[in-house]
């Protein structure tokens, strides 16, 4: 985890006032750590980090108007969701020499329910 001025640094060409905005506008869903030995505020994972790159990328390299960047984060994070069905899917697949057809339904119903549930 790292934060704000972590991220800012590492993604480059932003600031700590723009990443914020990215917060509010819910395109980034930093950890909002409590104040620990002076210090508080958002700390910041992998995901997000990569997030704010894609955003960044999207502004500023591909000029994208700010309007249309919760699009294109939507479309993302469903190609994301349905590669996680997929290689589920896959891992259930891999064994279907062992299963019978019903087992094989029940075991793909179960997989996609985890993924789909809240």
């Amino acid at each position: 985890m790292i934060t704000l001025e972590t991220l800012c640094v590492r993604v480059g060409r932003v600031d700590p006032g723009m990443v914020r905005g990215w917060i509010g506008d819910g395109w980034i869903r930093p950890a909002l750590m409590p104040e620990t030995a002076g210090v508080s505020g958002y700390r910041f994972d992998a995901v997000d980090e990569a997030r704010a790159r894609l955003i960044a990328e999207l502004l500023f390299d591909l000029d994208l108007d700010s309007g249309a960047v919760p699009v294109v984060l939507s479309l993302m994070d469903q190609l994301y969701d349905t590669r996680r069905l997929v290689r589920r899917m896959e891992e259930v697949l891999e064994d279907r020499e062992n299963l019978s057809a019903e087992k094989l339904r029940t075991l793909l119903r179960e997989r996609l329910a985890r993924i789909s549930a809240p």
